[in-house]
């Protein structure tokens, strides 16, 4: 880890210690893979539901991460600010963590309860039984809302290797090939151009299984003239991109040339419109009115976007009747499409960042022109 990076993680602690002694929290604990990595650096990765690569105990002057043995080295390397607990044991886990809340006199326990399972719970409940364990809701989670430097240059990476993944494919793809052939072929270009992985399963959406949002890949064959749907992300240092692009094979018919442009357009006028103080609903609502104008409303079947970092998908949201209010260094999708069951959809998504003034679009990618 570079001296910088530590910096960053030193800076990220000490905002979190603002927000408990705001909030009234001497102690909290957290086990939530995403707060863990912002706050520590540490990139242990967690087998779900039932195996944790590691908590965090963080107090006004102390800060632990707890973690098996089998991690140890890597957390003491990656970490360097925080005292690593290693165990091998649960009955050896349950000795230091009471060791520790004696050490700090702890009769309330904030714990991160959109991430920690019931048996962590119970668990945390049996161990210190002298503890009040107490919600912290979007405590840990708000410190991420605001993108820093360094997060917003690792989500312009992952974005520029999607981009450059899905152009070099999307080039070759022929009609007889299946979604799940395009799908691995994605894959496959995302390593090469640098990324460490897939932030999420890419969508491949043939014809009518482009009218499903979150589609899972299948053997069906792609048809010259119909629409693909084509949802993907390069994941690259734990930030992940987002986009989606729909294309065809061969020539559109009228349908599909009527049905693209007006998705594009809204698209467009989101984009122009988006400003910090706006709301997630007048976002989605300067969209949504340009498809319902054009006979597509109830089409459009989910919200305009959604935050990305080192989940996929985070705050803030931009959804019909949402109240979430956008701020320079907010990162967001922007992603209106039109679903009709029996012929396919059509989604067209940019990730984007709010600047003092509107946006900076992070997605250099091309679409169809028809």
């Amino acid at each position: 880890m570079t001296v910088s990076e530590t910096t960053i993680h030193a800076a990220r602690l000490a905002r979190l210690r603002a927000a408990m002694a705001a909030a009234g929290f001497a102690a909290v604990y957290t086990t939530h893979p995403a707060n863990r990595r912002y706050l520590t650096g540490y990139t242990g990765e967690d087998a779900p539901p039932n195996e944790s690569a590691g908590a965090l105990l963080i107090t006004a002057d102390a800060a632990y991460l707890r973690t098996s043995v089998v991690n140890a080295a890597q957390a003491r390397a990656e970490a360097p600010d925080y005292a690593i607990v290693a165990y091998a044991r649960q009955d050896e886990a349950a000795q230091q963590l009471q060791e520790i809340a004696a050490r700090h006199t702890l009769s309330r326990l904030g714990f991160d309860e959109s991430a920690m399972l019931y048996t962590t719970h119970q668990w945390l409940s049996t161990t210190l039984p002298g503890v009040e364990l107490a919600e912290i809701g979007t405590l840990i989670s708000n410190l991420r809302l605001i993108k820093d430097d360094a997060e917003i240059a690792l989500l312009r990476r992952a974005q520029a290797i999607t981009v450059a993944a899905f152009v070099e494919v999307s080039a070759r793809i022929v009609a007889g090939m299946s979604e799940k052939d395009v799908a691995w072929e994605l894959e496959k270009a995302v390593r090469a151009h640098g990324g460490e992985g897939l932030g999420f399963s890419t969508i491949v959406g043939a014809g009518e299984n482009g009218a499903r949002p979150h589609h899972t890949v299948t053997d069906r064959p792609i048809r010259a003239g119909e629409p693909v749907v084509i949802d993907m992300g390069a994941r690259y240092e734990g930030y992940s991109g987002d986009l989606t692009r729909t294309i065809v094979v061969g020539e559109p018919d009228a349908q599909f040339r009527r049905i693209y442009e007006v998705v594009l357009r809204a698209m467009r006028h989101a984009e122009e419109v988006a400003r910090p103080d706006m709301t997630g609903g007048d976002l989605d609502d300067a969209a949504r009115e340009v498809i319902a104008e054009a006979g597509y409303g109830d089409a459009f079947v989910h919200g305009l976007g959604h935050g990305i970092g080192l989940q996929v998908h985070e705050a803030p949201s931009a959804r019909k009747d949402g109240d979430d209010v956008f701020a320079a260094g907010m990162s967001l999708t922007i992603e209106p499409g039109i679903y009709l069951p029996d012929w396919g959809g059509v989604r067209i998504e940019d990730l984007v960042v709010f600047t003092p003034n509107g946006i900076v679009n992070l997605t250099d990618a091309p679409v169809l022109e028809i």
